[in-house]
């Protein structure tokens, strides 16, 4: 906003609004969008992706318990 109270749009977009995508970024978001289109009938059923992922934490916490302990 200006000091007349309107809005200025320049400002409100922010300084990285004029910045082009680079190539990198394209090709990342690229992938992103290809990787989400797939099935997902290659996934394993939701309740065995929760116990391994129950699990991971589990060990994590345990290996911080350990590292704790010396």
């Amino acid at each position: 906003m200006d000091h007349t109270g309107a809005i200025d749009t320049e400002d409100e977009a922010g300084p990285l609004a004029h910045l082009a995508p680079s190539p990198q970024s394209e090709a990342v978001a690229h992938e992103f969008q290809e990787l989400s289109l797939q099935s997902s009938q290659n996934l394993p059923p939701l309740n065995e992706r929760k116990n391994v992922l129950q699990l991971r934490l589990q060990q994590r916490r345990t290996r911080e318990q350990l590292v704790d302990q010396g």
